[in-house]
């Protein structure tokens, strides 16, 4: 049914077309040009829009730049510190290598007082350790025996003698051991 009813007007257009071709023929220029001008029309609102959305998103990005400006200069800032901190550490580095190097060519093997256990680059501070070590425990011996009246001279110097004998042997050992 549908399709004989659009064969039907198939016909009849044709026989119009046929009956009167110049009519037709500007009619369907007319529905022609008429539909493309609606399709042109179409496609400019579409590319207004296009062009409207655009200048909006080239603002964005413009005014996030602005806005980016100072981060972009403090990382920048940022960047010359850190190559400057590493050349700094480079060079604190190769100066450390050349501390050793001299302190190993200085042969540091020998020890303080030639003892073997014992080896630093500053002996003086080892020195200065030993020095107040052994003032300190004469110090605490001296007042241990300030309370023991009963003992002489001669045993006091002994006990003396042997605390401090002792208190080095610990020391010595600590720092050999540990150090």
């Amino acid at each position: 049914m549908y399709n004989s009813a659009k064969n039907a007007e198939l016909k009849a257009k044709k026989d119009a077309e046929a009956a009167c071709p110049d009519e037709t023929r500007n009619e369907t220029i007319e529905a022609t040009t008429n539909e493309n001008l609606g399709y042109v029309n179409v496609k400019r609102l579409e590319l207004k829009q296009a062009v409207e959305q655009f200048n909006r998103l080239k603002t964005i990005v413009h005014r996030f730049t602005e806005i980016a400006k100072p981060t972009t200069e403090y990382l920048q800032q940022l960047d010359t510190t850190i190559e400057t901190a590493e050349k700094d550490t480079r060079q604190y580095s190769q100066t450390e290598r050349t501390r050793r190097r001299k302190f190993l060519d200085e042969n540091p093997q020998s020890g303080v007082f030639g003892l073997p256990g014992i080896r630093t680059y500053d002996d003086k501070v080892l020195l200065a350790f030993w020095i107040t070590y052994g003032l300190a425990i004469l110090g605490i011996m001296a007042i241990a025996f300030h309370f023991q009246p009963s003992l002489s001279f001669t045993q006091k110097l002994q006990y003396a003698a042997a605390g401090l004998l002792v208190a080095y042997g610990v020391a010595y050992y600590m720092i050999t051991k540990f150090a």
